[in-house]
Formats: C-alpha cells, structure tokens, sequence
C-alpha cells in the first residue's frame, strides 16, 4: 500500500506556524478520519471543519489515494491560507503596538520599527518623520490616526475578517470564493457586510472619501 507524508495546518497555524502537524498516511485513509485522529490539527471544534488544496475544499468522505496528493502537501483549514496568517500577522502587530506603546510615543520612527508598510510610505518627508502632519498619503503616520481606540477598531475590523475567512462563529455559513490579495477580499466581504451590517467595514476599503487614499488596514 502506498504511503504519502502530508502536512496539516490547523487554524491556528496561521498565527503560530509551529502549530503544523506531519502525518504519514496510506492510499486507502480517508479525510473524515484523519479530521478525526487529528482534531487539534484541523479545529474540527470549530463552527466549520473542512480541509482545503489549493483553494479547493476537499471531500471528507474521500481517500487520501482520490486526490494523488504529493509528499510534503500542505492540507489547510482555511480556503485562503495567505491571508488568513496575513491577518493575523498584522493582528500581532496592532496588538503590540496597542499593549505596549503609549498614545504619544507612537510616532513613524517607533511604528515603522514594529509595522511591514509600502516602502513608499517609509521613505515619505524622512526630514520631518516625528511631526504630527498630513502628507500626501493622508494622515497615516499622525499620532492622532495612532490612538488606542482607532487601534481597537482596527483589531475588531480585522479579527472579524479573519473569521468570515476562517469560518468560525457566526460566519460559518459564508463559503467565500478563494481570496489572494486585498482586491479579492474586499469585493468576496461585501455580501457578508451586507448581511451582518458591519459598522467597521469603512476601515477596510481601496480609498476613503476624506483623501482617496486606502484604508490604514488596507495598507
């Protein structure tokens, strides 16, 4: 019988990579059990408990021998693993920057250090990186943008985008298509918005009516 080693990652592998298990299967297993064996690998305690390839949510009810897998696959909890540990990398950030920094030392030579942005938004008005002003980029690096409940809005906004893609709570029943960037995230969450009624939705967008310039979140 054949034999192929595969890696899981549970929902929590997003934030915490150490978290994937190795699993040695044969041909003839099927996915239902191995969601079973290793539960903590795949949340099968969570609202929604699927394994996915490559975007594609695979039967459970199916050999391991059905889908030809490769040595060394990755099998994910979550249709859009990308950004699922995106968002939950920036989550980390937001958390650190809001839990242990203050309001008023939170200026671009500090937020650069801890926050990955666009080079571009590094590199802006270098002479004068401390000052409280807008740039052309709009108010990004003003410490007023910086306050402890912009940061808690935008940890709420991100947290629940990262359960509508992990399926979890409420959001089990949106099936979202496979999300690869920020454009295809923000066009597959407006029937989920429309929904829910989501009043943080405003901080995820490609351009806000002040400046027309993207969401911080978005950057």
């Amino acid at each position: 019988m054949v034999q192929v080693t595969v890696r899981v990652r549970p929902k929590n592998g997003y934030t915490y990579p150490n978290k994937i298990k190795t699993v040695t299967l044969d041909s003839a297993d099927r996915l239902e059990d191995l969601l079973q064996k290793h539960a903590s690998a795949t949340s099968a305690t969570s609202s929604h408990a699927a394994l996915y390839l490559n975007g594609r949510e695979l039967p459970l009810n199916s050999s391991v021998a059905s889908h030809n897998l490769d040595d060394g696959v990755i099998l994910e909890a979550c249709k859009s693993p990308l950004l699922s540990a995106t968002i939950s990398a920036v989550l980390r950030d937001l958390e650190y920057v809001q839990k242990k920094t203050k309001e008023e030392e939170r200026t671009k030579n500090l937020l650069k250090d801890v926050l990955q942005v666009p080079v571009y938004l590094v590199n802006e008005n270098d002479d004068n990186s401390d000052s409280d002003n807008s740039s052309k980029n709009g108010d990004f690096w003003n410490l007023s943008s910086w306050t402890n409940e912009k940061l808690k809005q935008r940890i709420i906004c991100l947290a629940t985008i990262k359960k509508i893609l992990q399926r979890d709570d409420r959001y089990a029943v949106h099936d979202i298509p496979l999300c690869t960037d920020c454009k295809s995230l923000y066009e597959n969450l407006q029937p989920v918005w429309e929904r829910h009624k989501n009043h943080n939705r405003h901080l995820f967008k490609p351009s806000t009516k002040k400046n027309g310039n993207p969401s911080t979140i978005w950057i």
